[in-house]
This record gives C-alpha cells, sequence and structure tokens, in this order.
C-alpha cells in the first residue's frame, strides 16, 4: 500500500537513529487500513523490538501524519 510504504520511507529517512527505521522496515508488515484502523504484523524481538517500543511515540505520530489523525494501529499476531 502507497501509504505504509510512505510511512516506511519516512521512518527510514528521517529520524536520525537508523537502527529504527531498519527495525521497522524489516519487522512491521502491512495487513490492512480500514475504517481507520492500520493492521500491522509485527515479527520483532530482542533488541529491535526494544527499539521499537522506545520510539512508539513517534511512530503514532507518522501513522497519524500519513494515515489520518483518528487512526489507530492493531498488531495482527
Amino acid at each position: 500500500m502507497k501509504q505504509f510504504n510512505e510511512l516506511v520511507e519516512k521512518i527510514k529517512t528521517w529520524h536520525i537513529q537508523k537502527e529504527l527505521g531498519e527495525c521497522f522496515e524489516k519487522n512491521i508488515t502491512f495487513v490492512s487500513f480500514e475504517n481507520n484502523i492500520l493492521q500491522w504484523k509485527s515479527i520483532a524481538d530482542g533488541k529491535c523490538k526494544k527499539v521499537l517500543i522506545q520510539n512508539w511515540t513517534l511512530i503514532q505520530l507518522y501513522v497519524q501524519e500519513i494515515f489520518g489523525l483518528e487512526t489507530k494501529i492493531k498488531n495482527v499476531k
């Protein structure tokens, strides 16, 4: 999906912590976007999981900027 690709690129290129972009790109995959709910699947563990959790507020900000302010994120197992 174009918007999800935009999100990945924004995280990879804008954020000064290169590790965040790499972890996001390698571990988070798009599932769907309907009714303001962005569903993705995360396979992050160890260090990448910690990096993603530490930067959760920033990730949410980017999601809302690209997908809309009402967007909620749901991790699909």
